[in-house]
C-alpha cells in the first residue's frame, strides 16, 4: 500500500500534475520510517521542480520583457535623433570622428541584438557601456565625464548581458535635471564569493520620498513606474541568483545616486 502510493504519486507527477504531493502522516511507526523519508524527499523534490518550473518560465518572460523594454530604452528616436544630430555637423568638420560614431553606434546595435548568450565576461559587457558613454560624451562634451575602477580579475567575471547599461542610462536620464555638469563612476569589487559593482554620479540625485517610492517599487513582481531599467535589472537578478542578490539604491538631493548591484562572483558559466 505504501508503495502503491508513491508510485500513484510519480505516475500523476509524469502526466505533468505538479500538485501530485504524496499525503502521509509520521505516526513513529518503526516500519513505516523509510517509507515516510521517501515520501519527504519525495515531496521536497516536487516542491524544488515547481519552483524551478515557475523561476524558468518567469526568466523566460523577464528576458523577453527586458530585452524589448531595453533596446527601447538604449536606443529610442530620442537617442538615436541626438547620436544622428551629432554624426551629421561632425561629418562636416571631422570625417575620422564621424566614422567612429558609425562604427561605435553600429557595435552597439549588433551587441544588443545578439540574444544567444545570457551571462558573459564582464569585461564584454563593460566595454559595450563604455561605448555606450563615448557616444553620450560627444553630445556632452566637457559637461561629462567617467571614470571606470574595475580591477582585472573582477572583469573576468560572467554578469548577466546588458547589466550596466541600463543604470548608466538612468544617471544620464535623470542625473542632469539640476546640474549642468555630470561624472560617472564605475567600480567592481569581490566580497568572498560576492560581485559588487556600482554605478555613482554627482548629479541631480533624488528626494527621500522618492527614493523610497522606488525602492519600494523594485521590492515588487511588476513594474508601473518609468523605471524600467532598473526594475528590469534587479528582476534578472533576483530570478537568476535568488531574493539575496539584486539592487541597492543610495541617492541624496542635489549630490548624487549610487547604484550598487550584487551577484555571485563566477568566472565560469557552469
Amino acid at each position: 500500500q505504501s508503495i502503491n502510493k508513491l508510485v500513484t504519486a510519480v505516475q500523476q507527477l509524469q502526466r505533468g500534475n505538479l500538485d501530485a504531493y504524496v499525503d502521509f502522516k509520521d505516526d513513529g511507526d518503526f516500519t513505516e520510517n523509510e517509507f515516510v523519508y521517501l515520501y519527504k524527499q519525495y515531496n521536497d523534490m516536487v516542491n524544488s521542480l515547481d519552483q524551478l518550473m515557475k523561476r524558468n518560465a518567469e526568466l523566460a518572460r523577464i528576458r523577453r520583457i527586458s530585452e524589448i523594454k531595453l533596446l527601447k530604452s538604449q536606443f529610442n528616436p530620442h537617442f538615436l535623433f541626438n547620436v544622428l544630430e551629432t554624426l551629421r555637423y561632425t561629418m562636416l568638420a571631422d570625417t575620422k570622428k564621424a566614422e567612429q560614431i558609425i562604427m561605435t553606434l553600429s557595435k552597439l546595435l549588433r551587441y544588443s541584438y545578439d540574444a544567444t548568450e545570457e551571462e558573459i565576461p564582464l569585461k564584454n559587457d563593460l566595454q559595450y557601456t563604455i561605448d555606450y558613454l563615448q557616444l553620450h560624451k560627444l553630445r556632452f562634451q566637457d559637461r561629462l565625464n567617467y571614470e571606470i575602477h574595475i580591477p582585472v580579475n573582477v572583469q573576468k567575471a560572467y554578469v548577466p548581458k546588458l547589466i550596466l547599461q541600463p543604470i548608466v542610462e538612468n544617471s544620464l536620464k535623470y542625473g542632469y535635471k539640476k546640474k549642468m555638469n555630470m561624472n560617472i563612476f564605475i567600480k567592481g569589487r569581490v566580497d568572498g564569493n560576492i560581485l559588487i559593482l556600482s554605478v555613482s554620479d554627482d548629479g541631480s540625485g533624488m528626494e527621500p520620498e522618492k527614493l523610497q517610492e522606488l525602492q519600494e517599487q523594485l521590492s515588487k513582481e511588476e513594474n508601473t513606474t518609468e523605471q524600467i531599467g532598473l526594475f528590469n535589472a534587479n528582476r534578472r537578478l533576483k530570478i537568476l541568483y535568488g531574493d539575496d542578490f539584486g539592487i541597492t539604491i543610495h541617492s541624496i538631493v542635489n549630490e548624487g545616486t549610487e547604484v550598487e548591484l550584487k551577484m555571485p562572483y563566477k568566472t565560469s558559466i557552469l
